[in-house]
């Protein structure tokens, strides 16, 4: 199904549910490669899966794969490539889906040159609730992961950020985030993000997030910042200030500019470039939006990925975070149960 754009959306799927959509081929399209309805409808139990999406272009919300008001969803094992909006780059624009719902699955998937892999968003109330971004790989982009809320929209909750690798992500002014929480504008924070065996590598910013509390950032591989590794901000929106329940079980490549900072924007900010200060950050400097003092089990230690130079981002046997995971297993990607980031041999 080679469409011959830019003239035209791939394929509408127009308030359906129980639907299958595999193994096509589609590039030179606009706006969507495949997109369900955008307004009014809602949508259940849609399989995406195996396509091979190049070239969408735009003005809108451009996508890859667009799912709005969907349900029970799968979005797993495609290629998705070369997404522009106007151009360019920008928020909104997605490589996977904006998925407004519940229970969605977005896994397996391939995400190259595009501005952000994955773009989560709550356009209303309830909001968004149990997405799973699962074992993706996306390179080559302006950002990895975003969550987004509509002014006044729902939370985004319960849902994990998990298995993925998040390569090469860099931008012009070196703000280009692994996974960011932009929620500060919704109706209430949003709870329950997990972010947990990744393995991000030379991106700009690793974790950056508003509006979301109790987040918990477990198990990942951080290698080749060019800033902080994880930014909280206090923010002047209803969704408040994003706050940590849990920090730790991860590994920090020794020799990148370290460094974390918590409330951002609001009265008690503090920043911490030391590794020390920072796993007392709670019991002895009293920061902001910690449960407790954070990453006393994490490393700062050479990672040994396999090879490198051919983007394996595998952790060698002897790694230091090979073991060093919150269950005594390993760190990062290839940790998550056992399946490998990116879409299956075909």
């Amino acid at each position: 199904a080679a469409m011959p754009g830019p003239g035209v959306a791939g394929l509408v799927l127009a308030c359906v549910s129980h639907v299958v959509v595999r193994d096509l081929v589609i590039r030179n399209v606009n706006e969507a490669a495949i997109t369900t309805s955008v307004n009014g409808c809602q949508h259940q139990d849609i399989a995406v899966t195996g396509n091979a999406i190049a070239n969408v272009t735009g003005s809108g919300l451009v996508a890859g794969i667009r799912l709005a008001r969907t349900s029970g969803s799968r979005v797993t094992g495609n290629t998705i490539r070369q997404v522009r909006r106007g151009g360019g780059s920008g928020d909104g624009v997605v490589g996977a889906p904006g998925a407004r719902g519940t229970n969605n699955v977005i896994a397996n998937n391939l995400l190259a040159d595009v501005p952000v892999g994955v773009h989560v968003h709550s356009g209303s109330s309830p909001g968004v609730t149990g997405q799973q971004v699962v074992a993706n790989i996306v390179r080559d982009a302006a950002g990895g992961v975003l969550l987004t809320a509509a002014p006044l929209a729902g939370p985004v909750a319960d849902s994990d950020i998990a298995g993925n690798l998040l390569h090469r992500l860099r931008d012009a002014d070196a703000s280009a985030a692994g996974i960011e929480a932009r929620l500060g504008a919704g109706a209430s924070p949003s709870t329950g993000l997990r972010i947990r065996s990744n393995t991000l590598v030379d991106v700009d910013q690793p974790v950056r997030g508003a509006g979301v509390t109790g987040l918990e950032i477990v198990d990942n591989v951080f290698a080749g910042m060019r800033r902080e590794v994880l930014v909280l901000l206090d923010t002047a929106g209803t969704g408040g200030a994003a706050t940590l329940a849990r920090i730790d079980h991860n590994a920090y490549r020794s020799g990148d500019p370290l460094a974390w900072v918590v409330a951002r924007g609001g009265d008690r900010e503090q920043s911490f470039s030391d590794w020390g200060a920072w796993r007392e950050a709670w019991s002895r400097f009293g920061a902001a939006g910690l449960a407790a003092d954070p990453d006393g089990q994490s490393m700062v230690t050479a990672p040994l990925f396999l090879d490198p130079l051919a983007d394996d981002y595998r952790l060698l046997p002897g790694s230091p975070a090979s073991l060093g995971g919150s269950t005594g297993a390993g760190m990062g990607a290839w940790a998550y149960e056992g399946q490998p980031p990116g879409p299956p041999p075909r």
